[in-house]
């Protein structure tokens, strides 16, 4: 170790002093850093340091936005179907209410068209001689009409 004229230590020769009074093991600051490091790891839980797990789940964030969306557009297509299918129920009953309609308007066209059959039949009445007479033929073809109707109300379930 050199020293100078006022007695100070050269800076080269004081580093080589100093390194042979430190301790060969660990410093104290290591072994206060290895603690503290070791203490964090103990406090965090243990899927903080994977991102996998950051959620608690078994995925990567990534993963779950991803599956978020297709959960979303899942709900879309389902909320849409809903209303598709709503729409079609609407339209239906549309439906039923004119075939209904139209079917009520149908009876009573039929109960009239019975009810002039009768009338007509009641003012030509039945030839009991046999005779054939000029409106004897329009006569058979009402009578083959009011069977007709009659048997048109029969499968219908109608009743007059």
């Amino acid at each position: 170790m050199e020293k100078s004229a006022n007695g100070a230590t050269n800076n080269e020769g004081a580093e080589e002093d100093f390194s042979s009074l430190t301790c060969s093991s660990m410093q104290t600051e290591e072994l206060a850093a290895q603690q503290k490091r070791r203490q964090e790891r103990q406090a965090r839980t243990p899927s903080e340091g994977y991102p996998g797990l950051s959620f608690g789940s078994g995925f990567s964030s990534n993963t779950m936005m991803r599956l978020r969306i297709i959960a979303n557009e899942l709900h879309n297509i389902s909320s849409v179907q809903l209303k598709r299918a709503e729409g079609e129920m609407n339209a239906l009953g549309r439906r039923i209410e004119t075939v209904d309609t139209e079917l009520k308007h149908e009876e009573e066209a039929l109960k009239s068209a019975s009810d002039e059959i009768t009338e007509i039949s009641k003012v030509f009445g039945p030839n009991p001689s046999g005779n054939d007479q000029p409106g004897d033929d329009r006569l058979n073809e009402i009578e083959g009409m009011r069977s007709r109707l009659e048997l048109i109300k029969a499968m219908y379930g109608l009743s007059s």
